[in-house]
């Protein structure tokens, strides 16, 4: 399994409402995402498909300056908006999967 990656606002609901799902409190907890800097400290890649961010949704000031020049990695906060943080932090990771139980090529979200 590979870290999520949200392209569309609709696979952001997805992914919030499968964390829901499993009983996760949102407002309480955050999630690694997976997209980062670390292949070029000034463009934020989904690392599962190796393209820039298409739809965003940062919080306002992120992703943080102070991680300008470092590498940093992806969360989804509590308040459901991304956050840059340092990629050794600890935190609850959301995955995606592809469905076998249904011919799509949308993600299920774990």
């Amino acid at each position: 399994m590979i870290l999520a990656t949200v392209n569309t606002y609709d696979q952001h609901l997805q992914v919030i409402s499968s964390i829901l799902k499993n009983g996760h409190l949102l407002g309480i907890e955050n999630f690694w995402l997976g997209a980062s800097n670390l292949k070029d400290l000034n463009t934020w890649t989904w690392q599962s498909i190796g393209t820039p961010l298409g739809y965003k949704n940062w919080s306002k000031d992120e992703p943080q300056s102070n991680l300008i020049g470092q590498n940093g990695c992806m969360i989804m906060g509590m308040d459901e908006s991304w956050y840059s943080v340092d990629c050794n932090s600890k935190y609850y990771f959301i995955c995606e999967r592809t469905s076998i139980l249904k011919k799509s090529s949308e993600p299920m979200y774990l």
